[in-house]
């Protein structure tokens, strides 16, 4: 790590290592997030979600990115921090970076003191400024203060401080991310030191843009899934889905790798006039094989298309609720989620994998967390006995009963935690007002 982390801060890490030939792999896992260059080009980004105590690594083959010779190394990790606690996609964990880097068996370097680091000039740290509850934090950058760090230019960089923890590490028990060719966008509406840009669809994927400035300004980059009044909905009842990002004087490209958005719509407010070359997103879409399904009804087949599309658009590193404002594993809604994908795409490595990140959730209460991974103290009591119909139907449509002998532990705490309830048979309310006793969005049964 960096020294002294605080929370939502970034830390740039930089070293080297000589490659005479075979397969590179780097295993990498950090806390929150991680981007990846090597030899100044992009090579992956995105740490699975997971628990200070449950920590996954990425296996990645980065050969070719790399040559014979010197090769340099480029990390940027971005450390919620305990302001992520406030979020229910993030569980907080210890800051830093571990990896490895090997040429088939060779060890070739390892995160240590001699890595050199920085905190970042360019993101901005301690900003601490959420996008939804749900999502957590956002993120501002400055592309004035950017240099040549990730080529060797190591301006204020120092020996990286080693943090020693005895956990296991876990491989990343789902496939990385496909990152697709930049999607069209269309300009639909221009005013002053304003742009409106319609994606045509719902997309999910990782904010890129090129942009010229006479000047040094700051941009807010703002998205939504709709419009009103002919403006983007990016401010809603405190929700913020906006980026302050600066930028200098002539032209500025820039990806933002962290940070998934779902959307249709992209708005540009800027402070000065610029040109706006490209602005939309790198589609993110996990690797799936679709089932053949035609219709002789053309609006079936189309309903059919748009649920399946849909679905892709809600499944990344685990599924999730809606890719726009939330990106949570609920039990509920995962469940829901799973019976449609045993159809569409036969897949059940993926269902497998959010079922067990479910069960690492370490309530005290012995109920599941409102979504996994989270710490924050919020329950609905009833989203933990969808778990048992979910791991039920799991194990009739895949036939894998190994899943057991991983989450049975949690099944029995889950029961208990009803059970021991009990009264005449029943279960009473539970209410401690971290209960959310929600069952569907009805008057009378959507809490209290």
């Amino acid at each position: 790590v960096n020294d002294h982390p605080a929370a939502d801060t970034y830390g740039e890490f930089f070293d080297t290592f000589t490659y005479d030939g075979g397969k590179v792999t780097v295993q990498i896992s950090a806390d929150a997030n991680y981007t990846l260059y090597i030899n100044g080009v992009f090579a992956d980004s995105g740490q699975y979600p997971d628990f200070p105590y449950y920590k996954v690594f990425d296996k990645l083959d980065i050969t070719a990115f790399c040559k014979k010779g010197e090769n340099r190394l480029a990390l940027i990790v971005w450390h919620y921090g305990n302001y992520g606690a406030e979020s229910l996609t993030h569980y907080p964990g210890v800051a830093g970076v571990r990896y490895e880097v090997y040429a088939d068996e060779t060890l070739l370097t390892f995160s240590g003191e001699n890595v050199l680091s920085r905190l970042s000039r360019t993101y901005m740290n301690g900003r601490n400024k959420r996008i939804t509850e749900q999502l957590g934090l956002g993120f501002g950058y400055d592309a004035t203060k950017e240099d040549n760090w990730k080529s060797g230019e190591l301006n204020g960089f120092n020996n990286s401080t080693v943090v020693p923890l005895d956990i296991p590490l876990y491989e990343r028990p789902v496939k990385k991310l496909n990152v697709l060719e930049r999607c069209p966008s269309t300009l639909v509406k221009a005013g002053d030191n304003y742009a409106l840009y319609d994606l045509g669809r719902e997309e999910v994927g990782y904010l890129t843009f090129k942009v010229k400035s006479a000047a040094p300004q700051t941009v807010k980059v703002c998205y939504g899934e709709h419009i009103a009044d002919g403006c983007v909905r990016w401010f809603i009842d405190g929700r913020d889905f906006s980026f302050d990002i600066t930028i200098p004087a002539g032209e500025t490209t820039y990806t933002n790798y962290f940070r998934r958005l779902g959307l249709r719509y992209l708005e540009v407010h800027s402070t000065a006039p610029i040109e706006i070359a490209y602005i939309s997103v790198l589609p993110t879409m996990y690797p799936l094989q679709k089932a053949e399904k035609k219709f002789d009804d053309p609006l079936m087949q189309t309903i059919y298309d748009v649920s399946v599309r849909t679905l892709e658009l809600c499944m990344h590193d685990h599924y999730e609720d809606c890719p726009w404002r939330e990106q949570g594993l609920y039990t509920m809604d995962s469940r829901n989620q799973m019976l449609c994908g045993y159809q569409a795409f036969r897949e059940f490595a993926f269902a497998r994998a959010s079922l067990v990140l479910i069960s690492k959730d370490n309530r005290k209460d012995g109920l599941l967390s409102i979504c996994a991974p989270s710490n924050m103290n919020l329950t609905i009591p009833s989203f933990s006995l969808h778990y048992f119909t979910q791991v039920y139907e799991y194990l009739q449509y895949s036939g894998d009963m190994t899943l057991l002998d991983e989450i049975y532990p949690k099944l029995v705490s889950v029961m208990n935690a009803f059970v021991g309830r009990m009264q005449d048979g029943l279960v009473p309310a539970f209410e401690e007002w971290y209960h959310w006793n929600f069952y569907e969005w009805s008057e009378g049964m959507s809490g209290g």
